[in-house]
């Protein structure tokens, strides 16, 4: 098998706008202090995740409906890691004393752990997507 090429463009990009992630949070509590502030903090959290979420959506590999139940795999490539890293966030919430009991919640992301599950919704919707797409009509859009 061939050895994939890696895009210094894209890593570049993605170490950017990770290092932006990071600035942005980090002047968080400075915002109030002055309007320049405030307003680079807007700037930045106005495009970087959009930004994020475009340049996985371009390394996103297609499936093959055919080899395997793609929302199942969808899954276990995202649910699972989330749930695992709920827990230990809710673990170590409780360890650190940042929480007085042990409270394991679901439906209320810790971090950035959101992410993962936009991108469980987000690949699930290119699966309805493709399944449900003619391809008739795929064609016609994309030969004629």
């Amino acid at each position: 098998m061939a050895e994939k090429k890696r895009d210094p463009y894209f890593d570049n990009a993605k170490f950017l706008l990770m290092i932006l992630v990071v600035f942005g949070h980090m002047m968080q509590p400075f915002i109030e202090n002055e309007q320049w502030n405030h307003d680079l903090y807007y700037t930045i959290f106005a495009f970087h995740m959009s930004a994020f979420i475009f340049i996985s959506g371009f390394f996103a590999k297609s499936f093959d409906p055919q080899k395997k139940a793609p929302v199942a795999t969808n899954f276990q490539k995202f649910i699972v890691p989330y749930i695992f890293f709920q827990w230990l966030y809710s673990l170590f919430n409780r360890l650190s004393g940042a929480e007085e009991h042990f409270t394991f919640q679901l439906d209320v992301p810790n971090w950035s752990l959101w992410f993962l599950i936009s991108s469980f919704f987000l690949a699930d919707f290119f699966v309805f997507f493709q399944k449900n797409t003619s391809n008739s009509w795929y064609h016609y859009q994309h030969i004629n």
